[in-house]
């Protein structure tokens, strides 16, 4: 009887270390709640006020936007690809207002997705990031490292500067700062987007692709129909 109770209280034990296990990864799975406008957006800050002309990672729209939306991706990912247009009309609708920080989270699942972000950050150094961006998302998954360079080729960059850019350290940094900023977040995947309203960041929770729309709008209102040709994100 007493053998009986050991092995019981061996085997509740464990499940109890087991129980807890599993909770405590899946707390550690959950994303942690920055208020810190520069880390989330890969800017500066001083003296409180961020500063937006210091974004390290890829910004357009409007000098003094009234709302900043940051968006970690993954050009390998489907549903990043979906957010795309979406994004860009939301860009266009609120073309005043609305800034729209791009940062880079190459998940390990997608075997391109770093050379993608590479890529970017290479046609970036030519002036053509957001050009290389639309094409990745329009020709995905198709990123071969021979499409990645003919894609290059298309938008009439430097080739040799192109390839050699792909390959340096300085691009290499760019990426995995993005990348470590997402981990140091733990986001649960891409896209991932966070809205910063002033002093306050807020990570987006959703569920339905009008969902985006439906939050700015309820922050800046219905916005323009129109599309505004000096803050949309080229073709």
């Amino acid at each position: 009887m007493d053998s009986d109770k050991l092995i019981f209280s061996i085997i509740g034990g464990i499940t109890i270390l087991i129980l807890v296990f599993i909770l405590g990864s899946s707390f550690l799975k959950q994303p942690v709640e920055i208020n810190d406008v520069a880390f989330i957006s890969g800017g500066s800050s001083s003296d409180g006020s961020f500063l937006l002309d210091d974004v390290s990672s890829h910004r357009i729209g409007p000098e003094y936007p009234k709302l900043i939306l940051v968006e970690f991706s993954d050009y390998q990912c489907p549903s990043c690809k979906l957010y795309e247009p979406i994004v860009k009309s939301l860009l266009e609708k609120y073309p005043n207002d609305l800034s729209l920080v791009y940062r880079h989270f190459p998940l390990p699942v997608h075997n391109m997705a770093i050379p993608a972000a590479r890529a970017s950050e290479a046609a970036a150094l030519q002036g053509k990031f957001w050009e290389y961006s639309s094409i990745l998302f329009e020709r995905q998954p198709s990123f071969s490292n021979d499409e990645l360079i003919s894609y290059a080729s298309e938008l009439g960059l430097d080739m040799e500067q192109f390839k050699s850019d792909f390959n340096s350290q300085e691009v290499a940094t760019i990426v995995n700062s993005d990348y470590q900023t997402a981990t140091d977040l733990n986001l649960p995947g891409t896209p991932t987007f966070f809205l910063i309203n002033g002093d306050k960041v807020e990570q987006l929770n959703l569920q339905n692709d009008g969902d985006l729309e439906s939050k700015i709008a309820e922050i800046l209102g219905p916005g323009i129909s129109e599309p505004a040709v000096e803050t949309s994100i080229p073709e």
